[in-house]
């Protein structure tokens, strides 16, 4: 049984104000995380907590979309080409 093709590690930052952002590594998400928090922090000594505050998180991706295959398309298809995506793991099973 051949395994399934896996994509580096990927990890997030998410706060509803700046939406999900993508890292390379756990520390530039949890860097980013802390810095929004921080930022959250000084607008709270000035009026009130955010209401977004609970929903700032940091993490990593388990799986995403990835293209896996391209061909030339058909000349009359109107398509320059067909693209295949497959959701795919960051992780392979632990």
């Amino acid at each position: 049984m051949s395994k399934k093709k896996t994509l580096p590690p990927l990890y997030f930052c998410h706060c509803p104000e700046n939406g999900i952002e993508l890292f390379e590594n756990l520390e530039q998400a949890k860097k980013r995380a802390y810095d929004l928090f921080d930022n959250l922090c000084e607008d709270a000594s000035d009026h009130e907590w955010s209401e977004h505050v609970e929903s700032l998180c940091y993490g990593k991706v388990l799986g995403s979309a990835a293209l896996v295959s391209s061909k030339k398309a058909h000349p009359d298809s109107g398509f320059d080409e067909i693209l295949d995506y497959e959701i795919l793991d960051h992780w392979q099973d632990e």
